[in-house]
């Protein structure tokens, strides 16, 4: 699980950033890894744990969802998506090794969250965060975070939550990759965190306290 993920909801959909790095064991195997993975036009997945068992999932739910829609002619909800997730590490959660993150936006329920535990739980919330990063900027997003916010203000929020992780924990690493999601459908973008780091080692250096 040595990665971090981070979903948040704002007024008009979600935004989701992740690490880039995976590794096995004390071996770094990928530094520019996308762990985004995009199930539908609207919904995406982010995934931790074991990258073999997390790919298979993503490829069963991808068939899954692709039929479910040639067959109803209409887009599916992110709920259902989820749930589809959950059957499947539910079913197989003897040897699973993942925990996803599902997220994006339909018409009935405009943004949503929804992270499955190894093992088939599920719930929902506004924000999000999972994998070994996440202890580390937990009550920084709570404490920053707000219902209602709109797209630029979440965004800053998360890549400043990624770049304090990928500060503090060692299986965090490489680039920021990002996907906005609302009724536009996706947007992917990148980013280099070296300089937001500095920025946070040169205020811890000076005492001040960081107000974003």
């Amino acid at each position: 699980m040595g990665t971090t993920l981070l979903a948040m909801r704002y007024n008009e959909g979600v935004i989701v950033a992740a690490d880039s790095q995976t590794s096995s064991n004390h071996i770094i195997l990928n530094r520019a890894a996308d762990k985004i993975s995009m199930i539908t036009n609207y919904i995406v997945c982010l995934r931790s744990g074991s990258s073999s068992d997390t790919q298979s999932i993503i490829d069963l739910v991808r068939n899954i969802v692709l039929k479910e829609q040639l067959q109803k002619q209409e887009l599916i909800e992110v709920r259902v998506v989820a749930q589809i997730i959950r059957n499947i590490c539910y079913e197989r959660k003897s040897f699973l090794n993942c925990g996803l993150i599902c997220a994006g936006w339909d018409n009935l329920h405009g943004g949503q969250v929804y992270i499955v535990i190894q093992g088939g739980t599920i719930f929902d919330s506004p924000i999000i965060s999972s994998g070994s990063g996440s202890i580390f900027i937990n009550s920084f997003c709570d404490i920053n975070f707000k219902n209602c916010l709109n797209a630029n203000k979440t965004k800053n929020l998360v890549i400043k939550a990624i770049s304090l992780a990928i500060q503090k924990d060692g299986n965090s690493c490489g680039i920021i990759r990002l996907c906005k999601i609302s009724n536009h459908g996706i947007c992917s973008s990148y980013l280099n965190p070296t300089k937001i780091i500095k920025r946070i080692l040169q205020c811890s250096l000076s005492k001040k306290i960081i107000v974003w």
